[in-house]
């Protein structure tokens, strides 16, 4: 996995209790992130199925990151942005009154 830091991986398990398609992104040096991973009928993981996945992984050697770095800053960002509309939203409901 060290060479292929970088790009994405696909693996896929034809385990019976476990089939899936995993794409592996690679976000930094020896660090993975799960970008998708889709079971029977190209569906989402359970959240058990997820977490043995990750288990699994790690198991193996291979350091993940529950998000793509990014990402993160987009989910951040727009996380602030409503905490922000909301502020905006309370003081003009306030009005001159708040401060």
């Amino acid at each position: 996995m060290r060479l292929l830091n970088g790009v994405s991986v696909y693996l896929a398990s034809t385990e019976p209790l476990l089939p899936m398609l995993v794409e592996l992104r690679g976000v930094a040096p020896g660090v993975w992130s799960v970008v998708e991973a889709t079971g029977i009928g190209s569906r989402p993981l359970s959240p058990t199925a997820e977490k043995a996945l990750h288990r699994r992984l790690s198991a193996a050697g291979i350091a993940l990151v529950s998000r793509i770095p990014s990402d993160a800053l987009v989910a951040l960002a727009s996380h602030a942005e409503d905490l922000c509309g909301d502020l905006d939203a309370a003081l003009a409901a306030l009005g001159d009154d708040w401060g």
